[in-house]
C-alpha cells in the first residue's frame, strides 16, 4: 500500500471532529426524533447563538448540526474520490432530490438547475437570453445592486436600455406597484425582472400579477427569489414566470455555494448557459450546471437541508421566526422613531424603518458593546434595520434588543 493510501485510511477510520464556539461536531449519524420536534429543530441551531445573537441570517444562514453533521462526512467522502466517480455516485440521489423539490417549490424536475447562489442563477439569464440594441429591461429601485450591476455591463455591451421603476415598495398599494410596472412596458420592453421579497423592506412583492401584465405584452419575467426558499410558501409554476433565481443558504439551512436556477420548460433553448460545454442539448436544463470540477457534496448538503426543513415543516418553522419578530416588535411599535411594515408576519424577515437615526452608528453599538449583528441598508434618504433570525435566537433576546434599540435611539 503506497504511503498516501495508507494515510488516508487511518485518516478515514478516525472519528471526524469540528469544534465551533465550543461545540463539536463530528460525522456520526443523527438520528431525528418523532417526539419533541419543537424542541429538538431549535436546540439544532442553539450552537452558533453563544458568542453573539446573529440576527442577519437573510444574508447568510445558520446550518442546523444535523445538516453540518452530514456535510462534513460527504465532505471526506468526495475529496478522497476521483471528481468523476463522485459525480457519478451522486447522479441517482440528484435526480431524487430534484423531483421531491419541484414538488416543494412547484416546479418540474426538468426544470431545475443547481448552481452556486442566486447571483450567479440571475446572471445566467441575464447573460444567457440574446438581447439587441435598443431592447428595454424594467426593474424596480429596490432590486439587488448585483442584478442591477449586471444590466449596466449589458448596457454597455450591447446597448440594451435599463427602465428603472423609482418607487419605495412599502409606501404605496399592491395595485398601484401593479400599475407602475404596466405602464413601463412599451413594445421595445423584453424582459422584466422583480423581487419576491426585497432585501431592504423585506416587502412582499405581487410577482405573480406583475407576471400575468407582462404575458399580456408578450413579456418575460425574472423572479429574484432569493429570500424566499425555506422562509415562505412558493409555487412557481402558480406564478408563472419564466425564470426563477434563488438559494439554498439562508433560510433553507444549507451550506454557502448552493443555488437554484429555475426555467420554465418552453424556454430552455432561448437561454445559452455561461459555461458551453459541446455535448449540451439545447433544450436540457443540466446545460446549466457546466460548472466544471467543484465542490459536489455542497448539493448533497441541499439534499440534507431539505429533509431536515420537511422533517420539521416550513410552516411550523415561520411561525417560529414570526413569533420572535412579534417579540421585538411589540417592544418598539409605539416609538416614533421606528417605522413597520405590517403585517410583519407574512415572511420571517423583518425591517424597520429608522427616523432620524444614523444606521451605522446604531448597528456599530449593537455588534460592540451588546454583540447583536443585524442588517443595516437602505437608500440615501430611507435607513433600514433588517432583522432575520434564525430558530436558536430566543424571545428574551428579541425583547432584550427591542430595550438596548429604544435606549440608544433615545
Amino acid at each position: 500500500m503506497s504511503q498516501r493510501r495508507q494515510f488516508l485510511s487511518q485518516f478515514a477510520a478516525l472519528p471526524f471532529v469540528l469544534n465551533v464556539n465550543n461545540r463539536q461536531f463530528s460525522d456520526e449519524k443523527v438520528v431525528l426524533p418523532s417526539k419533541n420536534k419543537k424542541d429538538f429543530f431549535i436546540n439544532q441551531y442553539v450552537y452558533a447563538n453563544k458568542e453573539y445573537a446573529n440576527l442577519n441570517c437573510a444574508s447568510a444562514g445558520i446550518v442546523p448540526e444535523y445538516v453540518l453533521n452530514n456535510f462534513q462526512k460527504a465532505i471526506l467522502e468526495y475529496n478522497v474520490k476521483s471528481p468523476y466517480k463522485a459525480w457519478d455516485d451522486w447522479q441517482e440521489e440528484r435526480s431524487y432530490l430534484k423531483k421531491e423539490l419541484g414538488v416543494f417549490i412547484g416546479a418540474k424536475a426538468s426544470e431545475i438547475a443547481f448552481v452556486r447562489n442566486t447571483t450567479e442563477a440571475i446572471d445566467t439569464i441575464l447573460f444567457g437570453l440574446n438581447f439587441e440594441k435598443g431592447d428595454e429591461v424594467i426593474i424596480g429601485k429596490y432590486d439587488y445592486p448585483f442584478l442591477t450591476g449586471t444590466l449596466k455591463q449589458l448596457s454597455k455591451r450591447k446597448g440594451i436600455k435599463i427602465i428603472e421603476l423609482d418607487f419605495h415598495p412599502e409606501e404605496i398599494s399592491e395595485e398601484e406597484i401593479i400599475a407602475k410596472y404596466a405602464n413601463a412596458i412599451t413594445n421595445r420592453t423584453k424582459l422584466i425582472a422583480v423581487t419576491h421579497i426585497t432585501h431592504r423592506e423585506s416587502h412582499l412583492m405581487p410577482v405573480e400579477q406583475i407576471t400575468q401584465l407582462a404575458h399580456n405584452q408578450n413579456v418575460r419575467v425574472l423572479v429574484d427569489g432569493a429570500h424566499t426558499l425555506g422562509n415562505i410558501k412558493i409555487d412557481i409554476h402558480k406564478i408563472n414566470c419564466d425564470f426563477y433565481t434563488s438559494c439554498f443558504h439562508k433560510a433553507f439551512g444549507s451550506v454557502l455555494g448552493s443555488g437554484l436556477l429555475f426555467i420554465k420548460e418552453a424556454q430552455i433553448k432561448n437561454v445559452y448557459p455561461l459555461h458551453a460545454f459541446g455535448f449540451s442539448e439545447p433544450d436540457a436544463i443540466e446545460k446549466f450546471e457546466n460548472l466544471g470540477t467543484r465542490p459536489f457534496y455542497n448539493e448533497l448538503a441541499i439534499q440534507q437541508a431539505f429533509k431536515f426543513l420537511q422533517w420539521f415543516g416550513q410552516s411550523n418553522k415561520l411561525e417560529l421566526l414570526q413569533n420572535l419578530n412579534n417579540a421585538f416588535y411589540k417592544r418598539l411599535k409605539k416609538k416614533a422613531n421606528f417605522k413597520f411594515e405590517e403585517p410583519i408576519t407574512v415572511t420571517g424577515n423583518q425591517s424597520i424603518r429608522l427616523i432620524g437615526i444614523n444606521k451605522g452608528r446604531m448597528i456599530k453599538r449593537l455588534k460592540e458593546e451588546y454583540n447583536y449583528i443585524l442588517k443595516s441598508t437602505g437608500y440615501p434618504k430611507h435607513s433600514f434595520l433588517r432583522l432575520s433570525p434564525h430558530p436558536g435566537i430566543s424571545k428574551k433576546q428579541m425583547e432584550k434588543l427591542a430595550e438596548i434599540i429604544a435606549k440608544i435611539a433615545d
